[in-house]
């Protein structure tokens, strides 16, 4: 029974998400207007794998950042991170090339973060007691 007590002492009124929320649309809705930038060209935009079909989707975990996106000067690097790769292929899925539903996913992802990050600070800190 403590530990219901822990969790109960964790709920917030809506409205602190609601402030949450309503600051981070503030911060990051002026990116909406904004195209692609720097490397999101040669992994977006001249990607020729971007739009794999999804039988294909598990090699993205066999390959590096950069091998995805050959066209790029910075190719010649290679780093892991498939769960860039796959978001950025499950983004051009749903989106296309649109970079608005890039940035509109960037900013429910960052929400998600945030709240999760506030409810865990939230259990670890709760002195209540």
């Amino acid at each position: 029974m403590q530990d219901l007590a822990i969790y109960k002492n964790t709920r917030l009124p809506l409205n602190h998400y609601l402030i949450l929320v309503l600051l981070i649309t503030f911060s990051f809705s002026n990116s909406l207007q904004n195209s692609f930038v720097w490397d999101d060209t040669a992994l977006i935009v001249d990607n020729p794998k971007i739009n794999m079909p999804f039988k294909e989707i598990p090699s993205i975990f066999l390959t590096p950042l950069w091998d995805v996106g050959r066209n790029s000067a910075e190719s010649s690097q290679s780093y892991y991170r498939p769960i860039v790769t796959l978001l950025y292929s499950l983004n051009y899925k749903l989106w296309g090339p649109n970079p608005v539903g890039f940035h509109i996913t960037d900013i429910l992802l960052h929400m998600m973060i945030t709240i999760v990050l506030y409810k865990t600070g939230l259990f670890l800190f709760n002195n209540d007691e």
